[in-house]
């Protein structure tokens, strides 16, 4: 399982503008298999990382192996306005700054829509009123920060859901979560 999903990270397909898409070198320490709708377990992993202070995760809907899955566009992906078929949400654990505090933790989401997602995912309450855009791009995709008062669990749902509403070829009822633990 490690290597499909590591080479579904690594697909020529995936977007190379994207902040996240530096991290897909990376090997992940490790990578778990859950159904969509274990979002206790979901938010377990994250727990993990955000008592640690440090790490990331990388959530992927499951697609069915029968399914082909187009590649973004090589050379002409430069002018195209859609990024990754299948897409990928990033959690970041809440780091330490210089200061002493914490940094909040982010969500990145590269995704395959043409157009801006967020009131789209707005209308049909995928994304919290209260969680903060910072960017909502074509290309770069969406990056936002949960609300003050979000927990994990809620976290994990929007992570769930966010991949699953925006991908654009069928997928089953799992999820890869591809878990990076900085030493």
């Amino acid at each position: 399982m490690r290597s499909e999903v590591n080479s579904r990270l690594r697909r020529p397909g995936r977007s190379r503008d994207c902040a996240t898409a530096s991290v897909a070198e990376v090997t992940a320490s490790e990578i778990h298999r859950l159904r969509a709708d274990q979002l206790e377990e979901i938010a377990e992993l994250l727990s993990d990382l955000a008592t640690a202070q440090k790490g990331w995760m990388n959530l992927l809907p499951v697609i069915p192996e029968e399914i082909v899955v187009p590649d973004t566009p090589g050379v002409l992906a430069v002018f195209s306005k859609r990024g990754p078929v299948v897409p990928m949400a990033t959690w970041t654990a809440p780091t330490p700054a210089k200061s002493g505090r914490l940094t909040p933790s982010e969500i990145g989401v590269m995704h395959g829509h043409a157009g801006k997602v967020k009131e789209l995912l707005l209308t049909e309450q995928i994304l919290p009123a209260d969680w903060r855009v910072l960017q909502d791009n074509a290309r770069r995709g969406l990056v936002l920060q949960p609300g003050d008062h979000a927990t994990l669990v809620q976290v994990a749902e929007f992570l769930v859901g966010v991949t699953r509403r925006l991908c654009r070829v069928p997928i089953s009822d799992q999820v890869d979560c591809a878990v990076y633990r900085p030493k």
